[in-house]
């Protein structure tokens, strides 16, 4: 009877301290959400929003937004927490300058992109980081070897990753988007492997914050102040920001034309003449006493839109700062379709008239909806009469929605007529934007006998749509602008670094403007 006893203490304190070992390893657990954008609201219905740091007991520590402080809410203030918080959550909650510096920080906090050797040979090592990763001819890499984790023993908690640098490498071509060659540039000790890690260096971070102005291309003291205090916000977590005196000694032109978002090449050329990485741009739509903000951050090195964000602002009292600069800024009827130019536009509401606006021209039968729009039942697009596109820059933007039994609509350049034999649009670059109910909404962009050059994403819901193609040079870029509500992060975007490359049958005479296929259409503006 005493032996039985003594076996079941014996089996009740090895379960307890198994259970203490597991508890032990759990509370040392690093938690999956860290770094995520949370929000709390109290029992006094005050909400903090804030990046997650740490869970204990129920008790949540983040780092809020606001003050850029560790606070704890226990659980007994707040019994729902965390709750996740999306952008416009937090700009609502925060205000746009500190979410778009705790962006920026944490953009900049973000690791460098991690590729692989997938190849070595005697003269060449191929990496899989390319174009898209930011890579260049003459870019140095570090190569590392992952030889495994190091745990804890008794808790068995992650503790690191055995991973020593082994060799460094330097590009000497960049063959594509996820793909280039590189030769060593180092002596090794260890023989280089498929598999090896392969990191480029941490870039600094300098920013530019442009002043932002409003649709129309005056300066208020309500853009200034919101460029002041993401500058303030940027300066106090420690992020370098170029002086404003060298953006007014440098960028006259560009601040000038702030209103129009950054093109890849204008973007490159703040890089070249300010020494900024990244640059903030936006604009500030009214709406009567009241008015929206739209805010972008843009990386320097690849013209990528790294971060969109759009709060609401107050322009009860507003002080004209400096008047606008260019007398043909216009803006349309539509929400969130005003958009500043220093060329001439053109406006025309399809719907609202027998005929079509002067611009324009079509074979087709058009439809008119009650709701100011047009549809097209047959005999080909609507094109502008100009065919002579290829060599002007311009901006055309179509408004576009789309009812249950629509089919593909088509915005884009050159003759925009089916060639039933290759399923696609004759000597043509478009955009083929899909309703809601057809493939999710899918948008890609398609090229004559070339096919599809990249896909964009989808739309997947109903509204009117903005589609946008900007021409400056050679370089084409395609949007589509959901909702047409301005920037935010479900805008779609595709460059074309080379229009006479990817369309080669384009010329002088035949790139006309245009839209067709499925859809109302209801208004569009040429700017040239």
């Amino acid at each position: 009877m005493r032996r039985n006893r003594l076996i079941v203490a014996l089996a009740l304190a090895v379960q307890c301290h198994c259970g203490a070992s597991r508890a032990v390893a759990a509370a040392k657990k690093p938690d999956k959400h860290k770094g995520e954008l949370v929000q709390v609201i109290t029992r006094k219905a005050k909400r903090h929003v804030g990046e997650f740091v740490s869970k204990d007991d129920g008790n949540v520590t983040l780092r809020d937004l606001v003050t850029n402080r560790e606070m704890t809410v226990l659980e007994k203030d707040s019994p729902k927490v965390p709750l996740p918080a999306t952008i416009d959550e937090a700009t609502r909650i925060a205000g746009l300058p500190p979410v778009i510096a705790w962006k920026v920080r944490s953009l900049w906090c973000r690791k460098a992109p991690v590729g692989k050797i997938a190849k070595v040979t005697s003269h060449v090592v191929y990496i899989t980081l390319g174009k898209r990763h930011g890579l260049q001819t003459g870019t140095k890499l570090t190569v590392y070897r992952n030889e495994g984790e190091i745990r804890d023993p008794d808790t068995n908690e992650l503790l690191g990753v055995e991973r020593p640098k082994i060799a460094e490498l330097t590009v000497v071509e960049v063959s594509g988007d996820r793909f280039s060659k590189s030769r060593i540039a180092s002596e090794m000790e260890v023989k280089l492997l498929p598999g090896d890690e392969v990191e480029l260096p941490t870039s600094d971070l300098r920013v530019a914050v442009c002043p932002i102005y409003h649709d129309n291309g005056s300066l208020t003291d309500v853009g200034s102040k919101l460029s002041e205090d993401m500058t303030t916000l940027l300066v106090q977590r420690e992020i370098p920001v170029v002086e404003r005196s060298v953006l007014d000694t440098v960028l006259p032109e560009l601040l000038m034309q702030n209103t129009i978002l950054f093109d890849p090449k204008t973007a490159q050329k703040i890089g070249k003449l300010a020494g900024a990485s990244a640059v903030v741009t936006g604009k500030i739509v009214p709406h009567g006493r009241r008015g929206t903000a739209y805010i972008r951050l843009v990386d320097v090195a690849t013209a990528e839109i790294l971060f969109a964000a759009s709060g609401r602002i107050s322009l009860s009292k507003v002080n004209v700062v400096a008047p606008a600069r260019s007398e043909s800024s216009s803006s349309t009827s539509e929400s969130g379709a005003s958009r500043s130019n220093s060329g001439k536009s053109v406006v025309g509401n399809l719907g609202r008239s027998r005929r079509l606006p002067k611009f324009l021209t079509t074979q087709a039968r058009l439809k008119r909806t009650k709701d100011g729009g047009v549809r097209i039942l047959g005999g080909g697009p609507v094109q502008t009469r100009d065919r002579t596109f290829l060599n002007k820059d311009f901006t055309f933007e179509v408004l576009v929605s789309f009812e249950h039994d629509d089919t593909i609509a088509y915005i884009g350049l050159g003759a925009g007529k089916k060639d039933r034999s290759y399923n696609a649009l004759t000597d043509s670059i478009y955009m083929r934007f899909h309703p809601p109910h057809a493939a999710s909404g899918m948008v890609d962009v398609e090229s004559w006998k070339k096919g599809r050059t990249g896909l964009q994403g989808g739309v997947t819901h109903k509204g009117r749509h903005m589609v946008r193609i900007i021409k400056e040079e050679d370089s084409v870029t395609f949007q589509v602008d959901p909702d047409n509500d301005g920037p935010t992060d479900d805008d779609l975007e595709l460059t074309v670094p080379d229009i006479r490359e990817l369309a080669p049958y384009l010329h002088s005479k035949n790139c006309n403007l245009f839209f067709g296929g499925g859809g109302t259409y209801h208004n569009v503006r040429l700017t040239r």
